[in-house]
């Protein structure tokens, strides 16, 4: 029994290492980064006149959860910093733009904030699922600790931030604006 969990344990400690890193990281990191839109404009996580292409940004949440533990295995951790750098020459025009209110547009500083959040986040939780991996494997349970202070983090970070959240617009708020402007 001891030898069929020690021919395991490899597998597992990469299932467990990237499934933290990929979809635990994508769930919490989803709702604190909505939130964080949700804090510059009402409904701004979903309003596609703030965020655009939203979709898009989560499906780069999975992408890079798994490409980031795969460089730090690889030993290739600044390719991390070089996908950054990929990340901010696509968006940097956006960050230069300024705010407007008529709807409720955040400037490209408040955006570029968000991006930073966003991937300090993402980037914590793909260092914690590379070294749950090597922790797994020396059999260092003890050591899972971590990952739960990480997701406590995000929660009480998410918490915090709820304080600033905008109120969503009542259904006949849009109407009376656009009959007002």
């Amino acid at each position: 029994m001891n030898s069929l969990l020690t021919d395991y344990t490899g597998p597992l400690a990469l299932l467990i290492g990237y499934g933290f890193a990929v979809f635990v990281e994508a769930i919490f990191v989803k709702n604190l980064v909505d939130t964080l839109w949700d804090c510059v404009a009402p409904d701004g996580s979903t309003d596609p006149r703030i965020r655009p292409n939203a979709w898009q940004a989560q499906a780069l949440t999975f992408l890079e959860g798994f490409l980031f533990v795969a460089f730090l295995q690889l030993g290739l951790g600044y390719l991390i910093g070089l996908w950054l750098a990929l990340k901010v020459g696509g968006s940097w025009r956006r960050w230069l733009e300024e705010a407007d209110a008529k709807i409720s547009k955040p400037s490209g500083q408040t955006i570029f904030n968000i991006f930073l959040i966003g991937n300090g986040f993402t980037i914590i939780y793909a260092v914690v699922g590379y070294k749950l991996i090597g922790w797994i494997a020396a059999g260092r349970i003890r050591a899972m600790w971590v990952p739960m202070a990480v997701v406590i983090m995000t929660i009480i970070f998410w918490n915090w931030l709820q304080q600033f959240r905008k109120a969503p617009l009542s259904a006949t708020e849009p109407a009376a604006a656009a009959s007002r402007a």
